[in-house]
């Protein structure tokens, strides 16, 4: 079976909007499709494939992305790249490596198809119409682009259409293109391929279509990337608008660079993955400590483990939020870790909800935040670690004000009658009118509360 199928036959046609991101396949040998796409507009970016017989295959779909993914074959027999059916699907910005596979997975495999694009047959392979493969790296694969198989002859449509731009590849042995069947209506563009050793190009065209020259790669950062002199620095052809980041998450400023990798002499925002990267332990991660009030009892532990949401906010006016995660707070060291996904490296405050408490804001001025490390923040230790010393100290620990029930931003009378009436109704279980986390609603969260409300607590934000 595939490792991910989205979608079925039947929901050929029909958009999935499925995202499937930073995620380590390895060693996915069940299928001859380790991913198999059916749905359309869907997007398989920044994952990494070590070692995974078969291809990443979008088998029934059209505008569809592939983007920004490792592909590690470790030369391993029939590790594969992407395969592609259908119309209008892009696969841009990937970085191909050692592929061990051929014909049906190739780096790069575009075969015929048995039906056009018009057809409402459900098990079909459509032949693939404007196709874009662009901006992608190819190092030393089996075989690395196929146009035209025809499975013993039953796929008679050639593929039509489609744009092979500005990519690098260097190959040490076979034709680095494979014509089965002639496309129709191919276009090559900005193209640098390198053959050596016993390496052929496989195809004649100009050079704005395909420059034979060498790269000038240099292995930095776990992959061959660009160097300063390179004859791909700068070298893109056409115009692509909706390549805007490289593999490593970098923006592609003014004249795009060839292949995978915008040439850049910092340290790479995404990378390849291992097993220390993810599952619920893994990669990068913001270790955020920080106490509601009501839940702090007097053992000095939480009386219960409770989710929060931190957020990222810009540092500067509106201060948009820019990034979240939800975490579950530890009863005994009061940390949770959260993992951003979308933020870039730069300068946030951090952001802190509760259910029933004062949203609380970083120290002025923000804390770095460096996408792809570790890191961690403690709002427990001192007052001036939140925005305005928006906390209260209970023994040693400052803590986020609890009550804001009706989450307004206040500790107020509103608040208070929420929890008044359910204390009437002796009210139990896991409600935000239950302040310090007894299950019970009752006299002690009204106690507690009306001591903040007496003090006007209430949220302190930057531009406020």
């Amino acid at each position: 079976m595939e490792t991910i199928r989205v979608g079925v036959s039947t929901l050929t046609n029909t958009p999935g909007y499925t995202v499937i991101e930073y995620n380590l396949f390895q060693d996915c040998d069940g299928d001859p499709e380790f991913v198999s796409v059916k749905t359309d507009e869907d997007t398989v970016r920044f994952n990494t494939f070590r070692s995974c017989e078969g291809t990443l295959c979008l088998r029934q779909t059209s505008r569809s992305y592939v983007e920004g993914n490792y592909f590690f074959g470790n030369n391993k027999p029939g590790t594969g790249g992407v395969r592609v059916y259908n119309k209008d699907n892009k696969v841009i910005g990937n970085y191909f490596i050692n592929l061990g596979g051929s014909k049906w997975d190739a780096a790069c495999t575009i075969t015929n198809g048995d039906v056009d694009s018009n057809s409402t047959s459900v098990s079909s392979h459509f032949r693939p119409i404007r196709t874009i493969f662009a901006f992608n790296t190819l190092i030393n694969c089996e075989s690395n682009i196929e146009f035209g198989y025809t499975s013993g002859g039953s796929y008679g449509l050639a593929p039509r259409d489609n744009v092979i731009a500005n990519n690098i590849i260097v190959a040490t042995r076979n034709p680095i293109v494979k014509i089965i069947t002639a496309p129709l209506s191919q276009v090559w563009q900005g193209n640098i391929f390198f053959p050596r050793d016993s390496a052929t190009m496989g195809i004649t065209v100009g050079a704005a279509q395909i420059r034979k020259i060498d790269p000038q790669l240099q292995f930095r950062d776990s992959l061959w990337r660009l160097t300063s002199g390179s004859p791909g620095v700068n070298a893109a052809l056409g115009s692509y608008d909706y390549v805007r980041y490289d593999i490593d998450g970098q923006q592609r400023l003014g004249i795009q660079d060839a292949g995978a990798d915008e040439y850049y002499s910092g340290s790479p925002r995404i990378k390849p993955l291992n097993a220390a990267d993810v599952g619920p332990d893994g990669g990068d991660f913001f270790d955020v400590s920080i106490i509601p009030q009501g839940l702090l009892n007097g053992t000095g532990t939480l009386a219960l483990r409770d989710t929060v949401t931190v957020y990222l906010a810009s540092p500067a006016a509106p201060y948009e939020f820019i990034d979240s995660a939800a975490i579950v707070l530890d009863s005994i060291s009061f940390t949770g870790r959260a993992k951003f996904s979308a933020a870039e490296t730069g300068t946030y405050y951090l952001v802190v909800k509760h259910r029933n408490s004062v949203e609380t804001w970083s120290t002025a001025g923000g804390e770095v935040y460096i996408a792809g490390g570790t890191q961690a923040y403690d709002f427990t230790t001192s007052q001036n670690k939140t925005y305005g010393n928006n906390a209260v100290v209970i023994g040693s620990k400052y803590c986020m004000y609890s009550g804001d029930v009706n989450q307004d931003g206040f500790i107020d009378f509103t608040d208070l009658t929420l929890i008044d009436n359910d204390a009437y109704n002796f009210a139990s279980g896991y409600r935000a009118t239950d302040v310090n986390g007894d299950l019970f609603v009752d006299f002690s969260d009204v106690t507690l509360v009306d001591n903040n409300a007496y003090q006007f607590a209430g949220v302190v934000r930057p531009g406020e």
